[in-house]
């Protein structure tokens, strides 16, 4: 059976100053999923943290507005970038404007590939 929403339908979270999060896809609304993707909306002159777990994987991808990404270095960013985080790997959006973004992360992702733990273990 098809689950269908939007952000509109969606309830926005605050999880720290000038960040809404709206969890769109996760276990609790599709049965089975075996990701979370959030949207998430910034405002201007806040920062968001990522830093998936240390067996996940995490992805973002901007859909308006722009921003510095700042890691190992720091590159800014616009609606055309997404960026792949590996495990633990720590990661910071700031924004002048504002700024609205996908965010997932596929937790436990050995459960996909026994060697990913392996294969990501040297990363940044």
């Amino acid at each position: 059976m098809a689950t269908a929403f939007n952000e509109k339908s969606v309830k926005a979270e605050a999880s720290a100053p000038g960040i809404a999060w709206q969890r769109l896809l996760a276990d609790q609304r599709v049965k089975g999923a075996r990701l979370t993707l959030d949207r998430l909306t910034v405002a201007p002159g806040a920062t968001v943290r990522f830093e998936p777990a240390a067996n996940s994987l995490g992805w973002l991808q901007l859909l308006q507005g722009e921003g510095k990404l700042k890691s190992l270095y720091t590159d800014r960013v616009s609606a055309s970038h997404s960026a792949l985080l590996p495990p633990g790997f720590n990661a910071a959006l700031s924004t002048v404007e504002g700024a609205s973004l996908l965010y997932a992360e596929i937790g436990n992702a050995e459960r996909l590939d026994p060697e990913f733990l392996a294969k990501t273990r040297d990363l940044p």
